[in-house]
């Protein structure tokens, strides 16, 4: 019965909202400012891209966490491409608003938690991944695994569990 259910589905609900926000807290203290950088237009700001899918990983901004300083080797992240389809050159940039098109980013950690909630769907999680990975970031794919097998495949299974 259902109404049995009730005090089971309650310590599973808190058991979830525990995980999501240890993993928020996670992606907050390790990808903070990855949605920071992107390549655009330096005269007229336009992005590589129109939903802004792909970051950077800046050389020279001191403003940017995982720089280097200028004249020091390449971090690990992606190199803007010289020039995008029109011909404008590109560079990487630190954007003040951290914001993607579909994901809230680790800007705090109410956003990182409903971005764990959507990486736990499973819907887009591969594009956060690579976002957060364009920027340099070496710990991203350890992250998204640990979250992507315990999220859906462990933590939302016990919701089955509990209601069978």
């Amino acid at each position: 019965c259902f109404i049995e259910a009730v005090p089971l589905l309650v310590s599973v609900v808190g058991f979830v909202v525990f995980f999501t926000f240890l993993f928020a807290i996670a992606g907050h203290q390790l990808f903070q400012e990855a949605y920071h950088q992107r390549c655009e237009d330096p005269a007229t700001g336009v992005p590589e891209t129109w939903n802004d899918a792909f970051g950077c990983d800046s050389i020279d901004n001191p403003l940017v966490t995982g720089s280097n300083p200028a004249g020091s080797e390449r971090g690990s992240g992606r190199t803007c491409p010289p020039f995008d389809d029109l011909g404008n050159p590109l560079e990487c940039v630190y954007v003040h608003s951290g914001r993607g098109n579909s994901v809230a980013g680790y800007d705090n950690v109410a956003a990182g938690m409903l971005t764990v909630f959507q990486c736990t769907t499973l819907a887009g999680w591969a594009q956060v991944m690579y976002r957060i990975m364009d920027s340099g970031s070496e710990v991203a794919v350890p992250y998204f695994v640990l979250l992507v097998f315990f999220g859906p495949y462990f933590v939302v299974n016990l919701f089955l569990a509990v209601l069978k």
